[in-house]
C-alpha cells in the first residue's frame, strides 16, 4: 500500500507526518475548502471496531461546539478494517516543543493549563475521553492557545478495550484527570511524579517553596485512587494560588520532611 493510497478520494497528498505498523498520519490538501487537513489512517483490530460508530457520533458533537481548545474533526470514514479520521491541520508546535524552545512565564503556563482543563471538561461533557493526554497531544496555537489533538484515537488500538455508546466510561475520565495531573507536574515543575524518589508511602514533600496544601494537591492529582483527585479546574486554581515567582525559577528538589498524598 503506497502512502497516497491512504488518502480519501479528492484529497491531495502533501507529506507523511508519522507512521507505524498499523497507523499513518498524513498532511493533505482539500481543494474544495482550500485548506490543508490531517488524515489519520488506522488498521483497526476486530475488538476495537465496535467503537467506530460511537466515535463518529462524538466527533460530530464536538465539531458542532467549535470549541477553540479542541481539534476540529471534519469526518470519519470506514472501509473494512481501515478507519480514516480527517481533521483540521494546526500549524502549531506541541506543548513539549513549545516549552523546550523557551520556557514561558508561570502566568503563561497556568493560562495554558486552564485552557486545557476547560477543553478537557468540554470533551467529557460530550462523552469523549481523550485517552492519551500529554505534552505531545496538546498544540500551542498563536491565536487559539492550547488545543487538544488526537482525541479518542486510543479506542482504535488493540491494547484498549472498545467502549460502547457515547458516555465516557468512568475509568476513562479518571485516567484523563490523572494524565492532566501529570501534565501539571511536567508543565510547572518540569518533571513527572515518577521522577521524585519515594521508597514507600507517605511520599516526600520535595518542594519547601510550595505551601503544604499545594504540595498535597499535586500528589493527590496523581494518586491511584480517583476519589481523592481534584478536578482539573480545581488543580489549576490551586497552582494559580502560588506566587508566580515560585514557579518561575528552578524548584530546589530538597526534601522537606515526609507527607502523605492523602493527608495534610
Amino acid at each position: 500500500m503506497s502512502v497516497p493510497d491512504l488518502l480519501p478520494e479528492g484529497l491531495g497528498f502533501r507529506r507523511l507526518l508519522s507512521s507505524s505498523d498499523t497507523e499513518w498520519t498524513l498532511l493533505a490538501h482539500d481543494p474544495e475548502s482550500g485548506d490543508d487537513v490531517v488524515v489519520h489512517t488506522a488498521l483497526v483490530p476486530p475488538a476495537a471496531r465496535e467503537a467506530v460508530p460511537g466515535m463518529d457520533h462524538q466527533a460530530r458533537r464536538l465539531a458542532a461546539l467549535r470549541h477553540p481548545g479542541l481539534e476540529l474533526v471534519h469526518r470519519l470514514l470506514r472501509s473494512g478494517p481501515r478507519v480514516q479520521i480527517v481533521s483540521e491541520y494546526l500549524d502549531a508546535p506541541s506543548l513539549r516543543a513549545d516549552l523546550a524552545r523557551a520556557l514561558p512565564s508561570a502566568v503563561q503556563r497556568i493560562a495554558l493549563l486552564r485552557q486545557i482543563a476547560d477543553a478537557l471538561a468540554t470533551a467529557h461533557r460530550c462523552g469523549v475521553v481523550h485517552g492519551s493526554l500529554g505534552p505531545d497531544t496538546v498544540r500551542v496555537h498563536a491565536r487559539r492557545g492550547a488545543v487538544l489533538v488526537d482525541l479518542g484515537l486510543h479506542r482504535l488500538r488493540p491494547t484498549i478495550p472498545a467502549q460502547r455508546g457515547t458516555a465516557p466510561a468512568p475509568e476513562g475520565v479518571d485516567a484523563d484527570l490523572m494524565a492532566f495531573g501529570e501534565l501539571v507536574w511536567w508543565t510547572m515543575l518540569r518533571r513527572t511524579s515518577a521522577d521524585v524518589p519515594a521508597a514507600d508511602d507517605p511520599h516526600p514533600a520535595a518542594w519547601p517553596e510550595l505551601p503544604d496544601e499545594v504540595t498535597l494537591g499535586l500528589w493527590r492529582a496523581v494518586d491511584p485512587d480517583p476519589r481523592v483527585r481534584p478536578t482539573a479546574a480545581e488543580l489549576v486554581d490551586l497552582v494559580a494560588s502560588v506566587r508566580p515567582a515560585v514557579w518561575g525559577g528552578p524548584v530546589s528538589g530538597q526534601s522537606a520532611g515526609r507527607r502523605s498524598r492523602r493527608t495534610s
